[in-house]
């Protein structure tokens, strides 16, 4: 069973996990519950350039920073670089949180071949639960658009030619 439900590279929960569960998940909604959307900035990216080991490293130290920074969430792999955390209490500022998780990406740097050096840097976008019924079909699609303004936010200020920031790759 845990093959079934656990996603080989990262060990978070899987997407079979979720469809199997999704009842379970939805009875656990709570006032203060936050769920966080992830996307794993650029990792395509790194498959492409330095091959999919890279890539397979860049996932697992994102895990390890997801870890670090929220042992309290239940994470599940979404998709390839798509990632949903959710967890009761702490979501008292959660902008601080998000700008401490990228400040511990750069603390576990993936090293290529050719001596490039990559970060797990991830768009995050968050919803927190309240008394309003919302359901979690639509928590989900808050936090998602919230992870695709942040991407967007992102993108933009690497156009600007503002300072990298997080934009994962360093040379």
């Amino acid at each position: 069973e845990e093959l079934l439900y656990t996603d080989g590279l990262t060990g978070f929960l899987n997407r079979n996990h979720y469809t199997h569960h999704f009842a379970d998940i939805e009875r656990a909604m709570v006032p203060g519950m936050v769920l966080m959307a992830a996307d794993l900035n650029h990792l395509k990216r790194a498959n492409d350039t330095f091959g999919h080991a890279v890539g397979d490293r860049l996932l697992q130290a994102f895990a390890q920073a997801v870890r670090a920074q929220w042992p309290q969430a239940t994470v599940y792999r979404m998709g390839g670089d798509e990632f949903l955390l959710y967890w009761l209490g702490g979501a008292e500022d959660l902008s601080l949180q998000a700008e401490a998780f990228h400040e511990r990406c750069q603390h576990f740097a993936v090293e290529a071949a050719d001596g490039a050096v990559l970060y797990p840097f991830a768009a995050l976008g968050w919803v927190v639960k309240q008394q309003d019924g919302a359901s979690w079909q639509q928590l989900v699609a808050q936090a998602d658009e919230a992870m695709y303004a942040a991407k967007a936010r992102q993108k933009r200020r690497r156009n600007d030619g503002d300072p990298p920031g997080h934009a994962g790759v360093d040379r």
